[in-house]
């Protein structure tokens, strides 16, 4: 398991010795060598499980970590890992079961609960549209707005535990090793600690760094510990929201997320969990989906707004235009 530090404002090896338990001369840059300093948001391998040369691992990553350095530091490197995996599984549907690993396929559970969170997702975004249709006129008769904006914010809470179920199983599977060795093939304890001068990432395989990097290239920190994911995954009723015009997505969003920012203010989740802010996969003009992921009330922080309903509103209204002009960027 090839373990890597990046350090998000750099520091130096003489420092992570002594606050974080970095044995002496585990720390190798990608030319093999000791640093004496990390250089920011630059990867490092930390040891080695069997003594061989896993620095193939810091060239996957060594353009996306920044970004996972900051998810790091704001999720802790379990959840990120765990994150990276989650998003791979989604996208990998559009390419058939071939695409997952074999042990992943023959495993009935896994399957069952990665569908049930694909199918809080399509009724997120079958309430989106229902609430966009009932407050324009366009509902069946009897469906009034108070019974969609009802529906909207139960799909957001069924997709909130569905993903957060999601999460918390791949961390209860997760692992980090016990020892690591340095040169000479000298095996010591892993001690290493993550902390706010460096990030710590466990790599189980060539396909998870694939995952990490991904995970890198299709995310947007929005504000610390606030995150949007470009799914890449076909939204339902494409030609409707297309043609549908407004702000109607935003109002859905603002509806959905504002009342669950305000009902988990001082319920701060720790880095062990996550939680989709709001549940709220946003249904874009581009035949794709966006998943907001963030800490429990993380959502207000970023903003010096006072904690209400019409402040939690506000700030969502905020999110949703960040995470609107990071899909114009990726469009």
């Amino acid at each position: 398991m090839p373990t890597l530090l990046i350090s998000p404002h750099g520091t130096d090896l003489h420092t992570l010795r002594r606050f974080n338990d970095v044995p002496e001369g585990s720390v190798v840059d990608r030319w093999g060598r000791e640093p004496r300093v990390l250089s920011p948001k630059e990867p490092y391998l930390l040891g080695s499980d069997d003594g061989r040369d896993e620095s193939v691992y810091l060239s996957l990553l060594a353009h996306h970590a920044g970004p996972l350095c900051d998810l790091c530091q704001d999720f802790g490197g379990p959840t990120v890992v765990a994150l990276a995996d989650l998003v791979a599984e989604i996208q990998a549907d559009h390419d058939g079961p071939d695409a997952l690993s074999y042990a992943q396929a023959a495993t009935g559970i896994y399957n069952g609960r990665r569908r049930l969170f694909q199918q809080a997702l399509d009724r997120q975004q079958g309430a989106l549209l229902d609430h966009y249709r009932a407050t324009h006129g366009k509902a069946a008769k009897g469906v009034s707005p108070a019974q969609t904006r009802e529906a909207l914010l139960r799909s957001r809470q069924e997709l909130n535990t569905a993903f957060r179920f999601e999460i918390d199983s791949a961390l209860a599977h997760s692992h980090r090793r016990s020892r690591l060795y340095v040169p000479g093939r000298v095996s010591v304890p892993d001690r290493v600690r993550e902390t706010r001068k460096v990030s710590r990432l466990d790599v189980s395989s060539l396909r998870q760094a694939g995952n990490l990097g991904r995970l890198g290239k299709i995310s947007k920190r929005i504000a610390p510990g606030l995150l949007a994911l470009d799914l890449g995954r076909r939204i339902l009723h494409v030609r409707e929201v297309r043609n549908a015009g407004g702000d109607w997505q935003r109002e859905a969003f603002v509806e959905s997320v504002g009342f669950a920012a305000s009902a988990n203010i001082g319920s701060r989740l720790t880095g062990a969990s996550v939680l989709a802010t709001g549940a709220t996969a946003i249904a874009t003009r581009s035949p794709s989906m966006t998943l907001v992921v963030g800490y429990g009330a993380v959502v207000v922080t970023p903003y010096a707004v006072d904690f209400t309903d019409e402040g939690a509103k506000a700030i969502a209204g905020l999110v949703y235009d960040k995470v609107a002009a990071f899909l114009r960027d990726r469009s």
